[in-house]
């Protein structure tokens, strides 16, 4: 099964990021080949779609990490924590939902983008940590974590 896929994006990239194992991978085109020959589609091209939409439904990967690695991305790490999700972007940055490797717990990250790390977005975003960092409030998210890994910023708060 592993010939089928030596030329998909998909496939590539996720052995490459971590995100499945060959054997994961293997058992994803099997279901879908042995799908697509009962519906009579056999004679059809195995799309990264349908490969995709496949490892979803086995609960292999998410919607968004599917996307991700479609595009060849294959960096899911950033620091202890491995981004899970994307939950949205603002005018200083993107925040991921991410799973820390040892403690197992989930929380956010907000991330600078590069594209924007110029050294007064930086300072910029150096200060917006330093000042969530100072609230203390119950309605509060509190930051637990800062770090910048590479020219990356990024700091970690409670998932809410």
């Amino acid at each position: 099964m592993a010939a089928s896929t030596s030329h998909s994006v998909l496939c590539s990239a996720a052995l490459a990021s971590g995100l499945l194992s060959q054997q994961q991978i293997d058992d994803a085109v099997a279901s879908l080949a042995a799908s697509m020959a009962a519906s009579g589609g056999a004679a059809a091209p195995m799309t990264d779609e349908a490969l995709g939409q496949r490892m979803v439904e086995l609960g292999y990967l998410n919607r968004w990490q599917v996307e991700q690695l479609k595009e060849g991305r294959t960096k899911f790490n950033l620091g202890p924590y491995r981004i899970v999700n994307a939950i949205g972007q603002g005018g200083m940055g993107h925040v991921f939902k991410a799973e820390h490797k040892l403690l197992g717990r989930i929380e956010a990250i907000k991330v600078l983008p590069k594209a924007k790390s110029t050294p007064e977005a930086v300072a910029a975003f150096q200060r917006e940590i330093r000042a969530q960092a100072q609230l203390d409030h119950p309605n509060l998210v509190r930051v637990s974590y800062a770090d910048f890994e590479g020219d990356t910023y990024f700091f970690v708060t409670e998932y809410v």
